[in-house]
């Protein structure tokens, strides 16, 4: 089901998402870095 996340989910979730996704693929070693923006983001957005 993540081929329609972009789709599938708030906008902004989506782009966060969309981008936390780019910048592991580049950047591995920042995954705690990038999950933790996600799940700021998801806290900010669905509470």
């Amino acid at each position: 089901t993540s081929q329609y996340y972009d789709r599938d989910t708030d906008p902004d979730m989506a782009q966060e998402g969309m981008a936390g996704l780019q910048e592991f693929m580049v950047k591995p070693e920042r995954r705690e870095q990038i999950l933790k923006r996600l799940e700021k983001t998801r806290k900010r957005i669905f509470g």
